[in-house]
């Protein structure tokens, strides 16, 4: 009877044990299954990464049968022209990808998580303080509150276009950003994209209105006054035109009708 007892308590043993080991097997393996899916997205955001950079170059630069952004920015706004005059035409461009690259930088660190109004805050300070930088010369005040406003709306909505991008295609990257775009969006549904883009700009070209409306410059007051009368509907005409130029995506990315 003892004996019986005994084999019963060491079968009992041998089946827990091999449960334990088991668990022990499947928790590596999926430990292992974990690491392999988490560097398979790495590589694959590495991919999105330089596609999307790609297409930044692309914007900004333009090629021999479409006018990039600078390009066509420079006939219209002064602050461009006068940038690329006191450094360089690719100096302007490497600033103004970078500009952009640091909300792709932002959105790519931060996939599948929630971003906090405070987040967003620092990006636009950031955004703020680079392009002061980029602006030589200008008769806008970097400091000014609405300024200073108008970043937040279009860093949040940077962020959430590249997110949505990336988090989409997480597990079919594409070193082809369009591609990417269109796997993303609908035709309509980028469209609506670059309305909300629009509108987000919009905020920015307001402040720089309002700083240029309190321009002051004591050594040329008669300047400063044609600055605060003109000024502002010269920011409203650049922003007309750089909507223009930004609302060719739908066609550079969907082609023709």
């Amino acid at each position: 009877m003892k004996r019986i007892e005994f084999l019963k308590g060491l079968a009992a043993g041998v089946v827990g044990l091999a449960g334990i080991l088991g668990n022990y097997s499947q928790s590596r393996v999926y430990g292992e299954e974990s690491k392999v899916v988490a560097s398979v997205k790495d590589e694959n955001k590495k991919v999105m990464y330089r596609a999307a950079e790609d297409y930044l170059y692309d914007f900004m630069r333009g090629d021999e049968n479409r006018v990039g952004y600078i390009d066509f920015m420079a006939k219209h706004s002064d602050e461009i022209r006068k940038n690329i005059k006191l450094t360089s035409r690719d100096e302007v461009i490497e600033g103004y990808v970078q500009f952009h690259r640091m909300c792709l930088d932002f959105a790519v660190s931060h996939l599948f998580q929630k971003v906090s109004d405070k987040e967003v805050s620092d990006l636009a300070e950031k955004m703020r303080q680079h392009q002061k930088t980029l602006a030589k010369e200008t008769y806008i005040d970097y400091e000014n509150q609405k300024v200073k406003d108008g970043y937040l709306p279009l860093a949040r909505n940077r962020i959430e276009f590249f997110k949505k991008v990336f988090e989409a295609n997480i597990n079919s990257p594409s070193g082809d950003f369009k591609g990417l775009i269109r796997s993303t969006f609908t035709k309509e549904g980028f469209k609506k994209s670059l309305m909300d883009y629009k509108e987000a700009r919009r905020s920015l070209y307001e402040g720089f209105s309002e700083s240029l409306k309190s321009y002051h410059d004591p050594n040329n007051r008669f300047w400063a006054w044609l600055v605060r009368i003109f000024g502002p509907g010269i920011a409203n005409n650049t922003m007309k035109k750089s909507d223009e130029i930004n609302g060719k995506e739908l066609e550079r990315v969907y082609g023709k009708d």
